[in-house]
């Protein structure tokens, strides 16, 4: 896969932060949120650094953790 660049760039640092802050204000580690996910934690960290990308399901498990928006979760929102 190429590098990221322009606004793919800015869109996959924005989920990574939204979930990365979704993780630490539940208490969920990489570990719980990969089994979460049914994934390895590898796989979550290939997800973080935008090498893999998060799915349906996986967004719709972020959202029930966060009870945020899928939106909010996708870094379309700040609500």
């Amino acid at each position: 896969m190429g590098k990221l660049g322009g606004r793919n760039m800015e869109d996959y640092k924005i989920r990574k932060t939204r979930v990365k802050a979704i993780m630490a204000d539940n208490n969920v580690t990489v570990k719980d949120l990969a089994r979460q996910l049914e994934v390895t934690p590898n796989m979550i960290y290939r997800k973080l650094n935008g090498i893999s990308k998060w799915t349906l399901q996986d967004l719709t498990i972020l959202k029930t953790i966060s009870g945020k928006s899928f939106d909010y979760v996708f870094g379309l929102s700040d609500k």
